[in-house]
């Protein structure tokens, strides 16, 4: 009779598992703050003593199974554990200050790089231009102007 329970036991134990395999798990962590974007960031802090040397990082985003927005790069850093603490709302303020002043400043180098492209072109058209102008042949009033015209037909037509 004690063979038939520890197999119960052991058949109980199986289905549980496989229930619990088959249904989402529910991670419990802190909430650690929220991005521009509206993702939100929880943790499980470490716990040596139960074997976890490293903390659970992860993000829910605000639209489920969005995996393909943006991240701001202080929260990535923080996820993958580049980052021991999570970034605050002023640092992320500064930060989002310094890349739109970075933009408008790559907007700038651009308009002036286009604008020294167009001169290059301008000037290279215009030095082919007078290359071309001294590579012509000299016009004198002697020669012909068309092929077969003759000088006499050309000065009685001017008649």
């Amino acid at each position: 009779m004690a063979s038939s329970s520890g197999s119960r036991s052991i058949l109980r134990m199986i289905i549980k598992n496989f229930i619990e395999s088959v249904t989402p798990r529910k991670r419990r962590g802190d909430f650690v703050g929220r991005d521009n974007f509206g993702n939100k960031y929880y943790e499980i802090p470490p716990d040596p003593s139960r074997g976890k040397r490293y903390p659970v990082r992860w993000y829910e985003t605000k639209v489920s199974d969005d995996w393909e927005q943006e991240i701001p790069t202080e929260w990535e850093a923080w996820l993958r554990g580049r980052r021991t603490s999570a970034p605050g709302i002023e640092e992320i303020e500064i930060n989002a200050r310094i890349m739109e002043m970075k933009k408008q400043k790559g907007a700038e180098v651009e308009d002036q790089a286009r604008k020294e492209r167009e001169l290059k072109t301008q000037s290279k058209e215009n030095s082919e231009t007078r290359e071309l102008q001294k590579k012509s042949f000299p016009v004198y009033e002697d020669y012909e102007k068309n092929p077969g015209d003759s000088f006499e037909k050309i000065s009685r037509d001017k008649r």
